[in-house]
Protein backbone atom coordinates (compact mmCIF):
# COMPACT_ATOMS: atom_id res chain seq x y z
CA UNK A 1 0.00 0.00 0.00
CA UNK A 2 1.18 3.21 -1.09
CA UNK A 3 1.44 5.90 1.82
CA UNK A 4 -1.13 8.98 1.04
CA UNK A 5 -0.45 12.92 2.33
CA UNK A 6 -3.14 14.99 3.70
CA UNK A 7 -2.33 18.79 4.12
CA UNK A 8 -4.51 20.33 6.62
CA UNK A 9 -5.73 20.51 10.51
CA UNK A 10 -4.63 17.72 13.04
CA UNK A 11 -8.15 16.51 13.05
CA UNK A 12 -7.51 15.48 9.26
CA UNK A 13 -9.86 17.54 7.66
CA UNK A 14 -8.79 19.60 4.76
CA UNK A 15 -9.40 23.45 4.76
CA UNK A 16 -11.20 25.16 2.09
CA UNK A 17 -8.25 27.59 1.84
CA UNK A 18 -5.07 27.38 2.24
CA UNK A 19 -3.38 28.33 5.60
CA UNK A 20 -0.63 30.39 6.18
CA UNK A 21 2.31 28.63 6.90
CA UNK A 22 2.22 30.39 10.09
CA UNK A 23 -1.09 28.89 11.20
CA UNK A 24 -1.09 26.06 13.79
CA UNK A 25 -3.76 24.15 11.51
CA UNK A 26 -1.31 23.54 8.95
CA UNK A 27 0.34 20.09 9.67
CA UNK A 28 1.52 16.84 7.47
CA UNK A 29 -0.12 14.03 8.14
CA UNK A 30 1.62 10.65 7.21
CA UNK A 31 -0.78 7.99 6.39
CA UNK A 32 0.75 4.55 5.87
CA UNK A 33 -1.41 1.14 6.99
CA UNK A 34 -3.61 2.64 8.93
CA UNK A 35 -1.32 4.59 11.41
CA UNK A 36 -1.25 8.00 11.40
CA UNK A 37 1.61 10.12 12.30
CA UNK A 38 2.66 13.98 12.14
CA UNK A 39 5.84 14.03 10.46
CA UNK A 40 6.78 17.87 10.98
CA UNK A 41 5.80 18.55 14.79
CA UNK A 42 9.85 17.75 15.23
CA UNK A 43 10.69 20.68 13.06
CA UNK A 44 8.45 23.20 14.39
CA UNK A 45 9.38 25.81 17.01
CA UNK A 46 6.49 28.08 18.12
CA UNK A 47 4.58 28.61 15.07
CA UNK A 48 7.45 28.01 12.40
CA UNK A 49 10.07 25.80 10.93
CA UNK A 50 13.23 25.63 13.26
CA UNK A 51 16.11 25.83 10.80
CA UNK A 52 18.32 25.03 13.86
CA UNK A 53 15.94 21.95 14.97
CA UNK A 54 16.53 20.70 10.88
CA UNK A 55 20.30 21.27 10.53
CA UNK A 56 20.65 19.05 13.90
CA UNK A 57 18.60 16.35 12.17
CA UNK A 58 20.45 16.50 9.26
CA UNK A 59 23.51 16.52 10.31
CA UNK A 60 24.33 20.03 9.03
CA UNK A 61 24.93 23.41 9.49
CA UNK A 62 22.07 26.04 8.88
CA UNK A 63 24.24 28.13 6.06
CA UNK A 64 24.30 24.34 3.96
CA UNK A 65 20.67 24.64 4.37
CA UNK A 66 20.52 27.87 2.88
CA UNK A 67 23.27 27.13 0.27
CA UNK A 68 20.47 24.16 -1.30
CA UNK A 69 17.83 25.76 -1.05
CA UNK A 70 18.46 28.36 -2.32
CA UNK A 71 18.52 31.74 -0.19
CA UNK A 72 20.95 34.13 0.75
CA UNK A 73 23.28 33.00 3.41
CA UNK A 74 21.67 34.88 6.47
CA UNK A 75 18.64 33.77 5.93
CA UNK A 76 18.10 31.39 8.16
CA UNK A 77 20.05 32.85 10.66
CA UNK A 78 18.51 36.28 10.93
CA UNK A 79 15.33 36.41 12.87
CA UNK A 80 13.47 38.61 10.35
CA UNK A 81 14.68 37.02 7.27
CA UNK A 82 13.76 33.31 8.92
CA UNK A 83 10.12 34.59 9.72
CA UNK A 84 9.97 35.38 6.17
CA UNK A 85 6.99 33.36 3.83
CA UNK A 86 9.76 32.83 1.30
CA UNK A 87 12.18 31.15 3.36
CA UNK A 88 9.16 29.15 6.05
CA UNK A 89 8.14 27.90 2.21
CA UNK A 90 11.12 26.59 1.14
CA UNK A 91 11.58 24.56 4.16
CA UNK A 92 8.41 23.47 3.81
CA UNK A 93 8.92 22.25 0.29
CA UNK A 94 11.92 20.57 1.21
CA UNK A 95 10.66 18.70 4.53
CA UNK A 96 7.79 17.71 2.10
CA UNK A 97 10.19 15.97 -0.55
CA UNK A 98 12.45 14.34 2.20
CA UNK A 99 9.33 12.60 4.03
CA UNK A 100 8.39 11.12 0.57
CA UNK A 101 11.75 10.35 -0.39
CA UNK A 102 12.85 8.55 2.95
CA UNK A 103 11.14 5.43 2.34
CA UNK A 104 12.97 4.77 -1.07
CA UNK A 105 16.48 5.70 0.55
CA UNK A 106 16.13 4.29 3.87
CA UNK A 107 16.67 7.17 6.04
CA UNK A 108 16.12 11.17 6.70
CA UNK A 109 19.86 11.20 5.87
CA UNK A 110 20.04 9.45 2.61
CA UNK A 111 16.77 11.74 1.60
CA UNK A 112 18.62 14.71 1.98
CA UNK A 113 21.57 13.35 0.42
CA UNK A 114 19.18 12.70 -2.53
CA UNK A 115 17.35 16.39 -2.40
CA UNK A 116 21.32 17.95 -2.56
CA UNK A 117 22.12 15.80 -5.45
CA UNK A 118 18.84 15.24 -7.22
CA UNK A 119 18.02 18.62 -9.84
CA UNK A 120 14.39 19.22 -9.13
CA UNK A 121 12.19 20.95 -11.78
CA UNK A 122 9.81 23.99 -11.46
Amino acid sequence: MKPILFTGSRDGTIPRSTPSLTSPKFTLLWVRKGVISIQFDAYIEGSLFSPAKIASALRTTKAEISETLGLASDALIRRQRMEATKTQTRLREMLEILNRVEPITGSILGAYAWFRSEPLQG
